[in-house]
């Protein structure tokens, strides 16, 4: 199995062997609605796939892991960090390069600065400008995050990623015997990708 480099709320990495017993076991289409992290899609089998989230945040990281080499990412933010001094107890050097990133930074520099938040959160205010706290002592791109980010861009190519509400998807896409694989944020609950503000809204 595949672990997604970024540590989602609610992905299915642990429990995906259980929820495949239920997929087709023939997929020729594959639409993963609310894919987040993409665990669930990357390690599906399928000879076409979509993967669509209202967070554009989280599908311009992938799209840009897709349309990069993986040692030109990995070399980004390994410069990244060193540039900015980037640790797991150094609280102003993580707060001065979030007002860069909010302010002007690309969005690999996004994804860096993810990886140094706490509980790796994608948190972001009304007016789109990441505003994660501080990981100390915990958060940092480590080896395994590494290790999972090199594995994980190799099942990028080929998927079709989109950022729109899953209403407005064009599910014309899917023919007899292809598969919709829906897992919606939980309306019992408030995460920071469901609050009404920066994502899925409880209809």
């Amino acid at each position: 199995m595949i672990k997604s480099p970024f540590n989602y709320i609610g992905n299915k990495y642990r429990i995906i062997e259980d929820i495949q017993r239920f997929f087709p076991k023939n997929i020729h289409t594959m639409v993963d609605l609310f894919c987040g992290g993409c665990d669930v899609v990357v390690n599906t089998h399928a000879e076409v796939k979509y993967a669509n989230d209202i967070n554009y945040h989280v599908i311009e990281i992938l799209q840009a892991f897709q349309q990069n080499t993986i040692e030109d990412i990995l070399q980004h933010i390994d410069d990244t960090i060193e540039a900015w001094g980037l640790t797991k107890d150094d609280e102003p050097a993580y707060l001065r390069f979030r007002e860069y990133v909010n302010r002007e930074g690309d969005i690999l520099d996004l994804y860096t600065l993810m990886n140094f938040s706490f509980n790796y959160q994608f948190r972001f205010n009304s007016r789109q400008e990441y505003n994660n706290t501080f990981g100390r002592n915990r958060s940092s791109f480590n080896s395994a995050i590494r290790t999972n980010l090199m594995d994980f861009n190799k099942e990028l190519p080929g998927i079709h990623f989109s950022s729109i509400d899953f209403v407005n998807f064009d599910y014309s896409v899917l023919q007899e015997a292809d598969f919709l694989y829906a897992d919606p944020p939980y309306s019992l609950t408030c995460g920071s990708y469901n609050d009404g503000k920066r994502g899925f809204r409880s209809w």
